[in-house]
């Protein structure tokens, strides 16, 4: 049986979908994936695509993931879909999730934390943070089987390089609450926009200027109505791959092991690997472009732009349990990663 190919976020175009394997034989069980976008981002297939192969392979063909486009809700449902049984697994954007709160997972969000590491690092912390139980009271009906930081977040614009001080007053498109935070830090107005309309936002002058990571910049076509890339590592919005609890528990064994022994910290390492290859190519596709400008804030200026933004640290140690040593948890985990271990 063919494994159908795996729709997340089209935050940038990617590489063409590759063949999938086929099994003999009819499987035993099909599982329904909720996801959305084009399916050619190298989440999908560089991440993926490959993934749920392994599944069906160490399945023996037993196991078939049957994706559904764009048809078992967007971004703000999946998790709720996901949680009720409509989806089996899904694409989850954690800031995205209507009604639903991921605190202690959000440690990967917090501003600057992530300023020296990669995607790949972050995932792999946060995951060691999951099988450490440090993090596992966000997730009750829906177990993750890999996260992925879409990367962090610097201020973009049109013409303008705004510098720390010239935020001020300027009004910033937030696409979630902890992004809001940090713009209202640096002295901007946050004006909450969904991702979808980011690019109507600034190309109306809705905005000045506008909260994202490299990971979306292309897939919304950003670059189209900005041209000034203010790069100083802000906010990480996290999304992951969860599945229904009730539905993993209620398969064979065998079938259990065959997602859960392919998923996990290896799963969450390739999605990290393929979201810093979006960051590397976004950046040196727009640094040809002479209409486009990207500023590498130094490190010295840096320091000033995180004692800015570490009252938003502070707010979520102190509101979520155990916040702060999750926070240095995450910390020694995002060093190990980077050290190789």
């Amino acid at each position: 049986m063919k494994i159908s190919t795996l729709v997340l976020p089209g935050l940038i175009a990617g590489l063409a979908l590759g063949a999938t394997p086929n099994f003999a034989g009819a499987a035993d069980t099909t599982l329904k994936f909720g996801a959305f976008g084009s399916g050619k981002a190298p989440f999908h297939t560089r991440g993926i695509v490959p993934w749920t192969a392994k599944v069906g392979e160490t399945s023996g063909g037993k196991i078939a993931v049957k994706v559904f486009f764009n048809t078992l809700g967007g971004p703000t449902e999946l998790y709720k879909n996901t949680k009720v049984g409509i989806a089996d697994i899904a694409w989850v954007v954690a800031s995205a999730s209507r009604g639903f709160k991921f605190p202690r997972s959000e440690v990967l969000s917090l501003p600057g934390v992530l300023d020296g590491y990669t995607n790949a690092h972050a995932n792999r912390a946060l995951w060691r943070l999951y099988e450490k139980g440090l993090i596992k009271e966000d997730f009750t009906d829906v177990v993750p089987l890999a996260f992925a930081s879409m990367s962090p977040t610097h201020i973009i614009t049109k013409d303008k390089e705004p510098s720390l001080k010239q935020l001020a007053g300027l009004k910033i498109a937030a696409t979630s609450g902890l992004s809001a935070q940090v713009v209202k830090q640096l002295g901007g107005i946050p004006v909450f926009t969904p991702v979808t309309n980011l690019y109507q936002a600034i190309s109306r002058k809705t905005v000045d200027g506008i909260l994202v990571g490299f990971t979306a910049i292309q897939g919304f076509r950003l670059d189209e109505v900005t041209n000034r890339h203010v790069v100083v590592p802000l906010n990480a919005p996290l999304a992951f791959v969860g599945m229904n609890k009730a539905k993993l528990e209620s398969l064979p064994e065998a079938a259990q092991k065959a997602i859960l022994n392919t998923s996990g910290i290896q799963l969450a390492t390739t999605l990290g690997r393929a979201g810093d290859g979006m960051v590397s190519f976004t950046r040196k596709r727009l640094s040809k472009n002479p209409d486009q400008k990207i500023i590498d804030v130094p490190s010295a200026e840096r320091a000033k732009w995180r004692a800015k933004v570490q009252p938003v640290i502070d707010r979520w140690i102190k509101s979520t349990p155990n916040g702060a040593a999750i926070l240095a948890a995450f910390k020694q985990e995002l060093e190990a990663a980077k050290q190789g271990k």
